[in-house]
């Protein structure tokens, strides 16, 4: 409803994208982060989902560049260290 609404709301995008995320439905989750993102380029959270979403689909890289994106932003996000470090001893380099 929310974004009927308002379709520039990134935190109505980053939730629907959590939706997905859960359902494993990792490509549509990784679409609404995208677009959470292109909204509003500072949301930790919208890019810590997403390095999810793309650790779930083995894709490391891009999850590491996610969860260090993460950091940039919340240097505390102590979620996001943790998912850093598993995404980087998955890709073994």
């Amino acid at each position: 409803a929310a974004l009927r609404i308002n379709p520039n709301y990134a935190g109505a995008l980053t939730n629907r994208g959590n939706v997905y995320y859960n359902r494993k439905e990792y490509d549509r989750a990784i679409a609404d982060y995208n677009a959470a993102l292109r909204i509003d380029p500072n949301s930790a959270d919208a890019y810590y989902n997403r390095g999810l979403a793309y650790y779930n689909k083995k894709d490391y890289d891009r999850a590491v560049a996610d969860f260090t994106a993460a950091l940039g932003i919340n240097p505390n996000f102590a979620d996001a260290k943790v998912n850093l470090e598993l995404a980087r001893n998955a890709r073994g380099y």
